[in-house]
């Protein structure tokens, strides 16, 4: 198996807003990495263009694509602001994964779950997540004019998107890459059942 988490992450910074926010995320993530004792891969985001969410896009599917050519049966990913709810979160994850699926995400917000089910799009669901080798293509071909989360949320009919039976991970609040503000995530939790321990 490759239970590495592979953590895309962005150094490359222009104003002073983004250093604190890169070296709190990155202190936050090795953090994170040494009390649920994981195995992890840095991965450099990707900066260049104007538009946020294409260079977010482009950071994950660039590691789907490693994986792919290393000939992963699966590829576990997170964004930097990912923050494990409770000790135990990442083992619980790791538990939970089914055998077959195509996306299997730690957390969704916007969008509704029925028996682990994403039935009706999702956005957040890239803070954590796992893609199966059966689902790489489509992944790396996914439009680039849109969000990806959204972009595929949009396909949760066709292709099996799964979540453990309870979420593992929270989007940190903080700055946002992609909206370049700062912004909070708990509207979004409302709702939502969280992993609480073991």
């Amino acid at each position: 198996m490759n239970d590495v988490l592979h953590i895309i992450h962005t150094d490359i910074t222009e104003y002073e807003r983004e250093k604190v926010a890169t070296a709190n995320r990155k202190q936050n993530l090795l953090n994170q990495c040494a009390d649920e004792r994981i195995k992890f891969s840095i991965e450099s985001g990707v900066r260049g263009d104007n538009t946020p969410f294409k260079n977010i896009s482009r950071a994950h599917k660039k590691v789907v694509q490693k994986a792919k050519d290393n000939n992963y049966p699966y590829v576990i990913v997170s964004e930097d602001d990912l923050q494990f709810v409770a000790p135990g979160a990442w083992n619980y994850y790791l538990e939970n994964m089914p055998a077959d699926f195509s996306l299997y995400m730690g957390v969704i917000y916007n969008g509704n779950v029925e028996d682990q089910r994403v039935i009706d799009g999702f956005s957040g669901g890239l803070t954590l997540y796992t893609v199966h080798n059966n689902f790489y293509d489509f992944f790396l071909n996914i439009s680039e004019e849109d969000h990806i989360d959204r972009a595929l949320g949009k396909f949760c009919d066709k292709y099996l998107y799964l979540t453990p039976p309870k979420f593992v991970v929270k989007q940190m609040g903080g700055y946002s890459f992609n909206q370049l503000m700062c912004l909070e995530y708990g509207v979004y939790e409302e709702g939502r059942e969280f992993f609480t321990g073991l």
